[in-house]
């Protein structure tokens, strides 16, 4: 850190010492740092005074006005030739006191130029305006004095740029070693609050890369606790059916009933499903690519469809498809056929008996929108946010009594997101729940 300091304290530095010297190697080749009058306003005043003699000689009785009008007095502000009358007046009217010191006829001034004519008791004087610094840099160790200052003062400036510049990254830095600790709460961009510099965005991505991190672990923990939880709920009810099966088996003298066996199968079957549901979601949360091939969506629906209404037919409940005819798409078919399947077989377990599930699809230029419509109870609307994070369940359970652990709808949304699109869900006015799916063309 500090060698990065004296890295831009040096540079700065050294830039501004070679400014210093390449401007006082320059101010030497100008007239203005010598001690001698400029040439052009020597020869301009004497051309004017030549002019004037031989006017005057022509016509000794002219006019201020008429002498004025005759010549260019006045150059862009920059050089004045003032014309004094015998009554010592310029011929313009303008205030000599302005502009020429008092005895200007002796003064030792090297912006004046004074010629004298002793006929018509005329006087033209030319006037270079300098800079304030133009008349202190021709005094005796003015131009020391100047060098010294402008030296300390880049000095000062360097060291003010420096720590500007360095001392976010040290906050940077301290930051960075707290979250190597395991501290993700620390945060940086408060300490560089008023920048509007690349410092200042670097320190809000700092907070937005911690606060992600953050969040990533705190997701990670959540899912290996509910995890846990979820597997321990059917180990629990096989343990206890052993144990069932271990006392009948006294009071029968080694006959099982069937009964237990079935129970105990069914529970296996409900870990074993959960743990290959863990086993595809882990899976989809790694995989970046995914294996397209065109693939009509209509009847990937169709068929999820009528896979579904065999399980609603004893409860009159059934899964009708509508909109396009058919839809190719260039998609993993696997993929969506589960994310379909889960979305739609949720569905039909929750819409009231005698009720349809409504699918419709939807085709415009730029994508394909895919509703999923039950007659169910519907989700709390503070929860909707919160029902595809993995195993979250919501309080009228909706998703746990489908023995999926709350999997499934997580297991959704990262198969649509692979695809590039996006799926939420939403109450509908008239009750049951909509998830609208939309996928790129």
């Amino acid at each position: 850190m500090y060698r990065f300091f004296k890295r831009i304290f040096l540079s700065v530095w050294i830039i501004s010492i070679a400014t210093m010297l390449v401007t006082a190697f320059a101010a030497r080749l100008l007239p203005e740092a010598t001690d001698s009058k400029p040439l052009f306003l020597e020869q301009l005043t004497q051309h004017i005074s030549r002019e004037l003699t031989r006017q005057l000689q022509q016509n000794p009785n002219m006019t201020d006005d008429e002498i004025a009008s005759r010549h260019i007095l006045d150059y862009d502000n920059l050089i004045k030739v003032f014309i004094i009358n015998p009554e010592g007046e310029d011929v313009l009217g303008r205030d000599l006191g302005k502009y020429l010191p008092l005895n200007y006829e002796y003064a030792n001034d090297q912006r004046l130029v004074v010629i004298y004519d002793e006929i018509y008791d005329y006087t033209v004087v030319g006037y270079r305006r300098s800079f304030p610094f133009g008349q202190v840099l021709v005094k005796p160790g003015a131009r020391l004095v100047l060098a010294v200052t402008a030296l300390i003062i880049s000095v000062i400036v360097s060291i003010a740029l420096a720590r500007y510049v360095v001392q976010p990254v040290r906050h940077l830095r301290e930051a960075g070693k707290r979250v190597a600790t395991g501290d993700l709460t620390v945060r940086v961009a408060h300490q560089v609050e008023g920048r509007r510099d690349d410092i200042a965005l670097l320190a809000q991505d700092f907070d937005f890369m911690t606060t992600r991190i953050q969040e990533l672990l705190e997701k990670q923990k959540r899912l290996m606790r509910d995890v846990s939880h979820e597997l321990r709920s059917p180990l629990a009810r096989l343990q206890a059916l052993f144990s069932l099966a271990r006392q009948k088996l006294d009071k029968q003298g080694g006959k099982l009933d069937i009964e237990h066996i079935a129970d105990m199968e069914e529970e296996s079957e409900r870990l074993n499903s959960l743990i290959e549901r863990i086993l595809v979601f882990t899976r989809l949360d790694s995989v970046q690519e995914i294996n397209r091939h065109k693939t009509d969506l209509v009847d990937l629906l169709q068929v999820i469809a009528e896979d579904a209404a065999i399980e609603g037919a004893e409860q009159n409940k059934d899964v009708l498809v509508s909109g396009s005819k058919y839809c190719i798409l260039n998609v993993d078919s696997a993929l969506l056929h589960s994310a379909f399947e889960n979305v739609i077989r949720n569905a039909l377990r929750y819409t009231e008996p005698n009720t349809n599930v409504r699918v419709q699809l939807k085709e415009t230029d730029q994508q394909i929108d895919i509703s999923i419509t039950d007659n169910g109870p519907g989700v709390p609307e503070q929860e909707l946010a919160l029902l595809f994070e993995p195993f979250y369940r919501v309080e009228t359970a909706r998703t746990h009594k489908m023995g999926e652990g709350g999997i499934g709808l997580a297991i959704v949304e990262r198969a649509i997101k692979l695809h590039g699109g996006s799926v939420y869900a939403e109450n509908m006015k008239a009750g049951g729940l909509n998830v609208h799916i939309t996928l790129p063309k």
